[in-house]
């Protein structure tokens, strides 16, 4: 049985504008005393002054409840400790000496809201885009329970509320301010008033006339604008540097293109064009094809534009499936289980969809020339 040995414990707490010293004669005993009040959000310093003739080992130092937080909890300094709300904590300290021996030490503390503590404080972002809505966030110090926001001029929507963290949007460039009034619990006001908001315009941005293209064939896609430093193209399938103010397009199918400019404020405007593709279905398969390696004609492929999806199969004469694909530049290179296929004539089937949705089946058969 391991004897709990009497160890002298003393503990001093500082906060700020003074001290007070903690002393427990008989460590055996749990020795209960007020200290402070402390500030809601107040932190205070605490040094270890335990002593014990064998020397301590460890401390652990633990505070109830666990809104308040403790710097280093199992280290001879704890460090801070911080209270996060108001109310009635305990601190306490456990320690064993190098003998095994045990000792502890508690105190309790009471956490109030300081008259005169409470700091109005907020953050948003600046500049703000003509039409665009923004969410004022509070940084009120202090405990804060009632918000009273002002923005001026009232041409704001909403340009006054009672929220902790609104949202306000600007349909009306020009200099603004935005005031801000909290109270705390005991009545305590603090304010910030009349901070400027810019609110600037949208960059301007136009792009050429709604045209016709064949297909198979590109456009070149042109925005233009005074104040816009970033360009973006939507859809970016099938363009060439859509982040460009200048991009080149081959759509498949009739598409409206949107260019996304942005200006150094980080505001932005759209603007749209239409390229209607002119399609005429075309499809078809080679009637012969030499693979011999001299790169024309090496593969038996399925020829069109706009095809959506392909099942080509090819067949000997004999009727057995010498090559399938379900992709359209997934050629035939003439062999059949790693082996060259003789010369002649081979089936073909396919089933193809456009991208257009229209379906329809091919057969036919082709020549394999060496």
């Amino acid at each position: 049985m391991v004897m709990k040995q009497k160890v002298t414990l003393l503990v001093l707490f500082v906060l700020f504008l003074g001290q007070f010293n903690i002393q427990a004669q008989n460590a055996s005993y749990a020795i209960d005393q007020g200290a402070g009040p402390f500030c809601e959000n107040a932190c205070i310093t605490i040094q270890d002054l335990s002593t014990s003739p064998a020397g301590i080992n460890s401390w652990t130092w633990t505070i109830t409840p666990a809104t308040a937080t403790i710097q280093n909890p199992t280290s001879q300094d704890p460090g801070v400790i911080c209270f996060a709300d108001v109310g009635n904590y305990v601190l306490e300290l456990d320690i064993i000496d190098g003998n095994g021996g045990i000792d502890d030490f508690n105190i309790s503390m009471v956490v109030v809201t300081c008259p005169g503590s409470i700091s109005a404080g907020f953050t948003f972002k600046d500049p703000i885009c003509i039409d665009e809505c923004v969410t004022m966030r509070d940084t009120s110090t202090g405990g804060p329970v009632t918000w009273d926001w002002k923005i001026s001029p009232s041409d704001a929507i909403p340009s006054t509320s009672t929220l902790q963290n609104p949202e306000f949007c600007f349909p009306v460039a020009g200099q603004h301010t935005v005031s801000l009034q909290v109270t705390d619990i005991n009545g305590s006001i603090s304010a910030i008033n009349n901070v400027p908001i810019d609110v600037v315009g949208r960059p301007s941005v136009t792009v050429s006339e709604d045209t016709i293209i064949e297909l198979g064939t590109s456009i070149i896609l042109t925005a233009q604008s005074f104040d816009a430093t970033v360009y973006e193209w939507f859809p970016d399938e099938n363009i060439r540097n859509p982040n460009n103010q200048n991009a080149f397009a081959r759509p498949e199918i009739s598409t409206e293109y949107i260019v996304l400019a942005s200006d150094d404020n980080g505001c932005t405007n759209t603007d749209t064009i239409m390229v209607y593709v002119n399609f005429q279905p075309a499809i078809g398969v080679a009637t012969a094809f030499s693979p011999n390696g001299d790169g024309l004609n090496d593969l038996l492929v399925v020829e069109g534009l706009a095809l959506e999806k392909v099942i080509f199969k090819v067949f000997n004469r004999y009727g057995q499936l010498v090559f399938e694909s379900v992709e359209q530049r997934n050629g035939w290179d003439g062999n059949f289980k790693g082996k060259p296929e003789n010369p002649g004539v081979f089936i073909w089937t396919l089933e193809y969809e456009f991208n257009t949705g229209k379906t329809g089946k091919l057969s036919g058969n082709t020549t394999l020339v060496r």
